[in-house]
């Protein structure tokens, strides 16, 4: 089955490309990742793993704020979940920041969507109408 695009429109376009071990050069470290945060984390991972088939691959919790503003100027807990295709070091990875006791963010402020690919389009357009969310074509509104 050919492999076909399905755009999530969370809150700039982004490609989350699968790795390939025949690239003829990898550059030193691993693989660079985007962040999205979250209001909603279990909803939020429910999409990533059932609609666009990502799989968890670590969860870290940080009982105090981000002294970087890495996750926004929130001054309280936070945890990041990297999501992705394959480990972190061999492909591109989607880190989730949720943010303790923020209901929400206001639309337009952050990441607008990004594209990814999916192995088969129907079942995860199917899965994400199963789950209550907007289609529009090959177009997922995904949480937040």
């Amino acid at each position: 089955m050919n492999t076909m695009l399905v755009a999530l429109i969370i809150s700039a376009l982004i490609i989350l490309p699968i790795s390939s071990s025949s690239s003829p050069s990898k550059r030193a470290g691993p693989p660079a990742h985007y962040v999205i945060r979250s209001s909603d984390l279990p909803t939020t991972l429910q999409f990533l793993t059932k609609v666009l088939h990502l799989r968890v691959l670590r969860h870290e919790e940080n009982p105090t704020p981000c002294a970087i503003t890495c996750n926004g100027e929130y001054a309280v807990p936070w945890s990041k979940t990297m999501v992705g295709t394959a480990p972190e070091d061999e492909a591109y990875a989607l880190e989730v920041t949720y943010n303790y006791g923020i209901a929400g963010y206001e639309r337009g402020t952050m990441l607008v969507g990004f594209g990814i690919y999916v192995d088969d389009l129907v079942d995860s357009i199917e899965t994400a109408m199963e789950l209550g969310y907007a289609v529009k074509g090959r177009v997922v509104e995904g949480p937040d």
